[in-house]
C-alpha cells in the first residue's frame, strides 16, 4: 500500500520547455500526473533556432488545433542541384510555423490541464530532485541531462536569416539547392519575406546567397542540430526527450515531428509503465532510414547531385515523392529503389 502511494506521489521534472518538452508535459498533466517543467530562458519559444517548417504529419499527432501557429502552406517544392532542377507538388502542404508562437500554445496546453512551468530556471545541480522522482531532459542538443547519463552528441551548426526580398516570390514554394557537404533553403513566410539559411558555418557564403536572391537581411538566427542517435535515451528514471535524445531527421534536419513523436512515446512510458525504448521502434527505424539517406548526400559531388535530380524528376519516381510525408518515408524509400533501381548506384558510395 505504502508502495502504492509513493508511486502515485511521484513527480516528473522535465528540463526544457521547447515543444518536446512542452507537450510531453501536457500529456503527463492530462493524464493526472504531476509534472514540473523547468526552463533557462524568461521567455517561451525564445531564441528561435529553427527553419519552422513541419509536414501535415503534425495534424495527426496533436490532439488540438495549431491554426494560430502556422503562418503559411507549401504545396510546392523546388530542388536545384548545380545544373538540373526538379519541381515536387505536395499532395498535403508543408506548414510554415510561427516558431515562438507554436512553442506558447503547447505551453498553454500544458498549462492548462494542469503542468507547473519554472522559468529562468537553469538546472545545474539534478541532485535537488527526489530519488525516486522521474527526471526527463528535453534541453537540446547540449543536453546536461544527456551528460549525465553518459550519453555524447555528435551535433552540426545551422544559419538561418530572416529575410526582406527585393522582389515578390511564389509565396507556397520552397527551394532547396543542394551542394556538396551542404544545402541551402529558402522558405517563403509570405509574398516578401523568407527564411534563407544553410548547414554550417559559413556565414560569408550565406551572406552572398541572400544577395544574389535579392534579400536584406531582418534578422539573423543560429543553432546546433544534433546528429540522429539512439544509443542511450534512459538510465533508471533519467529520460531523454527530442534534440536530446538525437530525435532528428538527418535528411532536412527537422527535430519538430519525431520530438513530438518521442513525447508521446515517453508519456505512455510513463503512464502505463511501458519500456520507453521498445516504444521508440516505429521512430528510430524511420529516423534510421534518414540517417543513412545523409551519409550517402554527404558524400556526393555536383555532378552526383545533378544525376539524383535528374532521376528525381522522373514521373514514377516525383509520384512517390509528391504523395508520402516525409515522416512516413520508410517504406517509401523501398518503393522508390524498386521503381528507379539506377538510384542503387548512390547506395554503392556507402558500401
Amino acid at each position: 500500500m505504502a508502495e502504492e502511494k509513493s508511486k502515485a506521489n511521484v513527480k516528473i521534472n522535465i528540463i526544457g520547455a521547447g515543444s518536446a518538452g512542452c507537450y510531453l508535459a501536457y500529456l503527463l498533466a492530462k493524464a493526472g500526473k504531476t509534472v514540473n517543467v523547468y526552463e533557462e530562458h524568461s521567455e517561451i519559444g525564445k531564441p528561435v533556432q529553427c527553419a519552422g517548417i513541419v509536414t501535415s504529419e503534425i495534424k495527426n499527432i496533436l490532439d488540438f488545433s495549431i491554426d494560430e501557429s502556422v503562418i503559411n502552406e507549401i504545396n510546392k517544392i523546388e530542388i536545384f542541384s548545380k545544373n538540373r532542377r526538379a519541381e515536387i507538388n505536395l499532395r498535403e502542404p508543408d506548414l510554415v510555423l510561427d516558431r515562438s508562437k507554436f512553442d506558447k500554445l503547447l505551453y498553454k496546453k500544458a498549462l492548462e490541464v494542469g503542468a507547473n512551468f519554472y522559468l529562468s530556471s537553469e538546472i545545474n545541480d539534478f541532485d535537488r530532485f527526489s530519488f525516486n522522482d522521474i527526471l526527463v531532459g528535453a534541453d537540446g542538443p547540449l543536453s546536461k541531462v544527456a551528460r549525465k547519463i553518459g550519453k555524447q552528441q555528435k551535433i552540426i551548426f545551422a544559419i538561418q536569416a530572416r529575410v526582406k526580398l527585393k522582389d515578390r516570390i511564389e509565396e507556397n514554394k520552397v527551394k532547396v539547392f543542394l551542394k556538396p557537404k551542404t544545402f541551402l533553403w529558402v522558405i517563403p513566410e509570405n509574398k516578401n519575406i523568407a527564411r534563407i539559411g544553410m548547414i554550417g558555418k559559413n556565414v560569408q557564403k550565406l551572406e552572398f546567397f541572400i544577395c544574389e536572391e535579392g534579400g536584406k537581411v531582418i534578422e539573423w538566427q543560429s543553432g546546433i542540430i544534433p546528429r540522429f542517435s539512439q544509443d542511450i535515451v534512459q538510465k533508471k528514471n533519467i529520460f531523454l526527450l527530442g534534440d536530446a535524445a538525437g530525435q532528428i531527421k538527418e535528411t532536412t534536419f527537422g527535430g519538430i515531428v519525431p520530438g513530438l513523436l518521442g513525447a508521446r512515446a515517453l508519456a505512455r512510458a510513463i503512464i502505463r509503465r511501458e519500456d520507453y525504448k521498445k516504444n521508440l521502434r516505429y521512430l528510430n527505424r524511420e529516423l534510421n532510414i534518414h540517417s543513412k539517406i545523409r551519409k550517402i548526400l554527404d558524400i556526393l559531388s555536383d555532378k552526383d547531385y545533378d544525376y539524383l535530380v535528374e532521376l528525381s524528376n522522373k514521373s514514377r519516381i516525383k509520384e512517390i515523392l509528391e504523395n508520402t510525408s516525409r515522416d512516413n518515408f520508410r517504406h517509401a524509400a523501398v518503393k522508390i529503389l524498386l521503381k528507379e533501381p539506377r538510384l542503387i548506384y548512390f547506395l554503392t558510395k556507402v558500401l
